[in-house]
């Protein structure tokens, strides 16, 4: 069964690469393998597929799909 994660990027977030938040909202993620759910299309931001190096928003509603 797949694990959903979720969360909304706040205020002293905004900037932050994609992958290194992943990695800080979710320590049990390195920012290599939130790299990997990135490519693998498992992270979505405001429902659409981001890249890696995507610069988050405040705001921004951030969704993972863990295998």
């Amino acid at each position: 069964m797949q694990q959903e994660l979720k969360f909304s990027v706040q205020e002293e977030e905004a900037g932050v690469r994609l992958d290194s938040l992943i990695a800080q909202h979710f320590p049990e993620l390195t920012r290599s393998a939130a790299q990997k759910l990135l490519e693998s299309g498992a992270v979505t931001v405001q429902n659409a597929v981001s890249a890696k190096n995507y610069r988050v928003r405040v705001s921004d509603e951030v969704r993972i799909i863990l295998p």
